[in-house]
């Protein structure tokens, strides 16, 4: 069982990780924030020492993952309208590739996130994502096609509206 201190060491670490994976699934900040505090909670009752930092963060990575899931399997979280009607601001320019990462298919995001963001190799992302790396790279490398495209799309629409097309 981790004691008070090694959780607020981890949490200092790393909560700033943990929130963006939780946003990355539940696109919604007071659940995201509901599921990092639910995973520290997790991790004080944790019974098995870690390994380092490294694999620390990997246990939180996945312990994330797998919360948000639950939370998007619950049927509150399918049922519920969101009141919200103000929209959201435009990103600036620097966030247009995390939004469009954001869009992507679950499996070719979580590839990416792992990848880019996150700086895992392949052989320590496929097993945090229980594929084969083969399968992880197929999904990086599917995940850039598709951004690539997504990428482009928008760069001939503005294209068009700006030509007044």
């Amino acid at each position: 069982m981790a004691d008070a201190k090694f959780v607020e060491r981890a949490y200092d670490l790393f909560s700033g990780t943990v929130y963006r994976v939780c946003m990355m699934y539940l696109k919604n900040p007071a659940d995201a924030e509901d599921a990092v505090a639910d995973i520290f909670l997790k991790l004080l009752s944790h019974p098995k020492a870690f390994n380092g930092d490294d694999h620390l963060k990997a246990w939180l990575i996945v312990a994330a993952k797998n919360r948000c899931k639950n939370v998007l399997a619950n049927w509150w979280s399918k049922t519920r309208v969101e009141f919200d009607s103000i929209p959201e601001p435009a990103a600036p320019a620097e966030d247009l590739t995390v939004l469009a990462v954001e869009e992507l298919p679950e499996k070719y995001r979580e590839a990416l996130y792992l990848y880019y963001y996150e700086g895992y190799t392949g052989a320590e992302a496929s097993k945090m994502l229980a594929i084969t790396e083969s399968a992880f790279w197929s999904r990086v490398k599917r995940g850039r096609e598709l951004l690539h495209m997504e990428m482009e799309e928008e760069c001939d629409e503005g294209k068009r509206v700006q030509s007044g097309i």
